[in-house]
């Protein structure tokens, strides 16, 4: 009663009035500010992408260049789709002229990532009958899965799941697991124990997934299987505080900075025989110190490397941390350490090398995220990101590939995949919707799908407080406010979605299973399960344990009862003994080659290239007595002097001399050449290659970077591409040098390596390359390199 007069107290209500007003003016205003910081550095993210896009759509000049280049939009996975998607492939849809949009309604289970089911419904429902298609044929399960399944759902879908199996019948397709657990870590070791039933009955640990609500039930699993010996694949925290982990994280400080005998010693801790009380490291140390020399002035020991000479770590010097990347690194001081040897003999080998190849992944990420940024990628960035990871609890260890282990995944990670056999646990969860998060809702559809849209964000009165039990955060304390918002017409909505889509989520596992399908719960715990109305008719607990008939189903059900206190009996005993098969040699030094390479740098190879010099109008120039350290200089003037021609080529005489004297005066060269060499030169170019390449696009000073073939990665620009109406290119690189124009083909000789790594960049990118020149400007004259 005192709450319910707390409720009613005038005050309070004020107050909450107050404060959600300031919360969404505050909301409003954070919302400028960070546009605002968006905008200053340049920045979007994904939802901005989509909303510039949609804003797109509406221009017509854009539009009419999507309903010119495309004739058809795909959609796939069209039920996850939320409003603003929407909005965009029915803009998509009025431009062009076919559209394909691919979804199963029964699989709409991302509503926390404001998706809306009921509004995709509509736009299905408005879509004619004729324009509508199924896929009836079911490729995936055996034939007796696809019938339960479609008899389990029939009654609550209104698109009918019954599908045409295309695989033969097996029997004991289905099995209910009946647990005698009283709490989750018992639940969890009966379930362990059905696995280890299963193995031991012939099916693979890798043939086997089991699916849970939320990560939280998924490392319960994990703790049980630990103990029972059964091999598991989960992505869970904690990379870098496993040996083999801290034992990379150290060889990488090392390579960075040989002087760091922290990272010396962790390398030998790691790597010394846990069995003696003093590992040997401590004692080399020790005597290395008391031995070492001592200065002749201060009397004090001569600084050495820790552990110089040291055949562990002698390897790790051998790393060339300046020309690999940090990923390379990565892999280097792997094989540098003989990781994978080592973790072949500390047990659980595939796990372990499994967390070498997570550590590689993550390496690879922070290059990306360094090349898609301002930053560059580097050793110590590296491990400055490895120790954030850690410190953040997002050194995922990523799940091994191809490794016989059970592999463990929630109900949404499992969507579009599929395992011999499932089992679906966590089938009592039937949480009341949460009434106090924001949610945003449209009262009705119209061609807009943003339109009508409508934010609701009840403010919950009495703040945060923790269970006295549990200790965990408890926003509910009030259970009559808790009951009297699920009673308002909003949390019985809310409540209708929630349970719709959890019975989504329910089919969405069942549809995993390829051979066989297992309920796993404890007696008379499966809220969600019996949600299903014909569920325990069709798969009756209350029968014995054995094999029984489906009716209307062509495969047979499995009822097991198992216990917890069985752990001892399906305990797998784990093979202590492994064989590594490796070469012993001694690691040498590391073969390397440099990350980047410039194609200027190329090696010619002119054995296979005619040469056609074509003569340009007017004279050559030579520039008077220069000093031969002003060449570069001159060749920068010259080159962007005709870096500028696509931007003159409607530009008078006096513009053009301008350009000219600028480009002369930035690079100190005034005086030595004329500008009117530099216009004439240009001009003379111009009016060669508007009548060679007639409609060609001039781009000038192309940036490109691409794989080179052998090893590594070309990095450079382009000085000149012509871009033909057909899309073909020729390329074009300028030659500064002052020489004769009898001259220009000798010379051309050495760039051809060059164009050639200019070519093989663009092909790379799926160009055409047509014509590759090589201009000398101050002769005069365009030589055309042909393979």
């Amino acid at each position: 009663l005192h709450a319910a007069e707390v409720r009613r107290n005038p005050a309070l209500h004020a107050d909450v009035k107050e404060f959600s007003r300031l919360l969404a003016e505050e909301t409003i205003a954070l919302d400028s500010q960070f546009v605002a910081y968006k905008t200053e550095r340049g920045l979007v993210d994904f939802t901005d992408l989509e909303t510039l896009l949609l804003e797109l759509l509406n221009d017509e000049t854009l539009a009419k260049r999507v309903s010119k280049d495309y004739d058809l939009v795909l959609v796939d996975e069209f039920q996850d789709t939320n409003p603003l998607q929407l909005a965009i492939f029915q803009g998509l849809r009025a431009l062009v002229p076919r559209n394909r949009w691919v979804g199963d309604s029964r699989q709409a289970i991302y509503g926390f990532r404001d998706t809306d089911p009921r509004l995709v419904s509509e736009v299905w429902d408005r879509v004619p009958e004729k324009d509508r298609s199924t896929l009836p044929d079911n490729h995936r399960s055996q034939k007796g899965l696809v019938q339960l399944v479609g008899k389990l759902f029939s009654p609550h879908f209104d698109e009918d799941p019954t599908q045409n199996p295309k695989k033969p019948a097996l029997s004991k397709g289905v099995e209910r697991w009946l647990f005698d657990s009283k709490n989750n870590p018992d639940e969890a070791c009966a379930l362990g124990c059905g696995i280890a039933h299963l193995h031991a009955e012939g099916t693979a640990f890798g043939d086997i997934a089991i699916l849970e609500r939320g990560n939280a039930r998924l490392k319960s699993l994990a703790k049980a299987f630990d103990e029972l010996g059964i091999p598991y694949l989960i992505e869970s925290p904690g990379l870098f505080s496993t040996r083999e982990g801290e034992l990379l994280l150290a060889g990488m400080r090392l390579v960075a900075n040989r002087n760091d005998s922290l990272a010396a010693a962790t390398v030998l801790h790691l790597l010394s025989d846990a069995s003696k009380a003093t590992p040997a490291w401590i004692v080399d140390r020790l005597k290395s110190l008391a031995e070492a020399p001592l200065d002749d002035e201060t009397g004090r020991p001569l600084f050495e490397l820790p552990w110089n000479s040291n055949t562990t770590i002698a390897p790790l010097e051998t790393i060339d941390k300046h020309s690999l990347s940090p990923s390379l690194v990565v892999q280097q001081v792997i094989e540098a350490l003989a990781l994978p040897k080592h973790v072949h003999a500390w047990g659980n080998s595939a796990r372990r090398c499994s967390n070498l190849d997570s550590a590689v992944r993550h390496a690879r990420d922070y290059e990306a995220l360094a090349f898609s940024g301002d930053g560059s990628a580097t050793l110590n960035g590296l491990i400055l990101y490895f120790e954030q990871l850690a410190a953040e609890e997002a050194d995922l260890r990523f799940t091994p590939q191809g490794h016989d282990a059970v592999t463990l995944m929630t109900y949404h990670g499992a969507k579009g995949l599929e395992w011999p056999v499932v089992v679906l646990s966590g089938l009592d969860s039937d949480r009341d919707p949460d009434m106090w998060k924001p949610v945003v809702r449209s009262s009705t559809f119209d061609d807009d799908p943003l339109l009508n849209r409508e934010l609701r964000s009840w403010i919950w009165p009495y703040g945060e407080s923790k269970n006295f039990f549990t200790g965990k955060i408890d926003r509910k304390a009030d259970k009559p406010l808790e009951t009297a918002a699920l009673s308002t017409l909003e949390g019985i909505d809310q409540g209708i979605r929630e349970s719709d889509e959890n019975l989504r989520l329910l089919y969405v596992g069942c549809t995993r299973a390829k051979q066989k399908l297992v309920f796993a719960h404890r007696h008379g715990k499966y809220k969600s399960l019996s949600k299903l109305s014909i569920a325990d008719d069709l798969l009756d607990p209350t029968q014995g344990e054995g094999e029984h008939g489906i009716e209307g189903v062509d495969t047979t059900l499995v009822i097991r009862h198992l216990s917890h206190d069985a752990v001892d009996d399906f305990r797998i005993e784990t093979d202590d003994h492994q064989t590594w098969f490796a070469d012993n040699a001694t690691i040498g030094v590391a073969l390397s080659i440099p990350r980047f390479y410039s194609p200027s740098s190329a090696e010619s190879m002119d054995e296979n290239f005619t040469f056609e010099c074509t003569s340009l109008t007017g004279e050559s120039f030579f520039p008077g007595k220069v000093d031969e350290s002003s060449f570069v200089m001159i060749g920068d003037a010259v080159h962007s002097y005709l870096a500028s021609l696509p931007s003159l080529a409607t530009a008078d005489e006096s513009i053009k001399t301008a350009v000219a004297e600028r480009c002369l005066s930035a690079f100190s060269v005034t005086g030595i050449i004329p500008a009117s060499v530099l216009v004439t030169s240009g001009d003379r170019f111009t009016a060669w290659g508007e009548a060679a390449y007639p409609g060609a696009t001039w781009h000038a000073e192309v940036a490109v970077s691409g794989p080179r073939d052998g090893g590594g990665q070309w990095d450079g620009a382009i000085d000149l591409i012509f871009k033909l109406p057909t899309g073909e290119l020729v390329v074009v690189d300028h030659k500064s040098s002052p020489i004769r124009r009898d001259s220009c083909e000798t010379k051309a000789r050495e760039y051809v390596g060059q164009l050639l790594a200019y070519e093989e960049i663009l092909k790379g990118a799926d160009a055409t390359v047509v014509g590759k020149l090589i201009h000398f400007p101050l002769a005069g004259v365009v030589v055309s390199c042909n393979d």
